[in-house]
């Protein structure tokens, strides 16, 4: 179950050449369904988070500086923080022999109980996975005329915060925070019939991860935190796209 507020502006400004919004929002999430890889079952399990609180604020706006010429951006500040969620640790190997009275958890992690080596996570006041604290973007569209053809050149970049990539949050699936960008011309003809594109994306060829998990087949070398498995951004592309209207 889901509850919350949310409240917001729009407003438009030096005779409507500047656009704005902004809305602040708080939410909380009750009884939250996590999923989580277990990679010694090769199965996804369901872990139920007692409560997700996330407060936060966003903003966007364009202005249009000249008749060519649009300028654009946004950000966002997103505070969400598990609540009462004991959940699973990332793959961990204790060395053979290892006894419960000298075992030692490895970092954020705890053990289920006095006498046995299975872990737990605490998650209380930690972010859910993939979920940046502040997130953002920043552009521009140049429009003219060169011998009668329409020019259009873009740009943009976008920011990301820091945040891990899996939900048990093992270290090494921590991304930090980056910036990518992408570009683009596009060439209409007199007629508004033909167009070409040259497109760009990711042009600083970040390699930022999109989703991790631990090794299927459960843990790696014993004493060391299990190796992790996952899912990165495409890198730099480039494409030429054509067009016509029939």
């Amino acid at each position: 179950s889901a509850s919350g507020f949310e409240a917001g502006a729009k407003g438009l400004f030096a005779d409507g050449r500047i656009r704005a919004n902004v809305a602040a929002f708080a939410y909380r999430f009750e009884d939250l369904q996590v999923n989580t890889y277990d990679p010694s079952r090769i199965a996804y399990t369901i872990n139920n988070a007692g409560e997700v609180q996330q407060r936060g604020v966003e903003a966007d706006g364009t202005w249009q500086a000249t008749d060519g010429l649009q300028l654009r951006g946004a950000i966002a500040y997103v505070d969400a923080q598990f609540k009462d969620f004991v959940g699973q640790c990332y793959s961990y190997a204790f060395p053979t022999g290892t006894v419960r009275a000298t075992a030692v958890a490895p970092a954020n992690c705890s053990f289920v109980n006095a006498t046995a080596l299975t872990l737990q996570q605490d998650f209380e006041g930690r972010a859910p996975a993939r979920a940046p604290q502040w997130s953002g973007s920043a552009g521009f569209t140049y429009e003219t005329q060169i011998a009668g053809f329409g020019v259009a050149v873009t740009g943009d970049g976008f920011y990301s915060d820091s945040y891990y990539a899996s939900e048990t949050m093992a270290p090494a699936t921590l991304q930090e925070a980056f910036w990518r960008y992408n570009a683009g011309v596009t060439v209409t003809s007199p007629d508004g019939r033909y167009s070409a594109q040259l497109i760009g994306r990711n042009l600083s060829d970040e390699n930022y991860i999109l989703y991790a998990a631990d090794r299927t087949g459960g843990n790696s070398v014993p004493g060391a935190i299990g190796e992790q498995r996952g899912v990165v951004a495409r890198g730099r592309e480039v494409a030429l796209q054509f067009a016509a209207k029939f």
